[in-house]
């Protein structure tokens, strides 16, 4: 059975599926780099990002898509889409408070 891509983010369990949008690091590096801080910044412990390594859309903020709006009028059950440039900010903190790194 194939494994399935789930969210890095330690304490989130949403899986990829039909409902659930899970998105690649994005390659620019500049962009790249702020992604893996914004991981790190709740793990406690060693961060290897590969090519099936995947944030879930809920750490995004919805001017983050460029199809939120469409996607919760129903015009659309297309993917959420990332705007260029899009950086996740929301960690959902109840579930995993960011690790203090001093």
């Amino acid at each position: 059975m194939p494994s399935s891509r789930k969210c890095v983010l330690p304490g989130c369990d949403h899986v990829q599926n039909r409902s659930v949008s899970l998105f690649k690091f994005p390659k620019n590096d500049h962009i790249k780099k702020r992604w893996i801080n914004f991981v790190k910044s709740h793990l406690d412990g060693q961060l290897r990002i590969t090519t099936k390594t995947r944030l879930y859309s809920d750490h995004f903020t919805r001017v983050s898509f460029i199809n939120f709006r469409r996607r919760q009028l129903g015009f659309t059950d297309n993917p959420l889409l990332l705007v260029n440039g899009a950086e996740p900010t929301i960690s959902r903190l109840g579930l995993h408070p960011p690790v203090d790194h001093q």
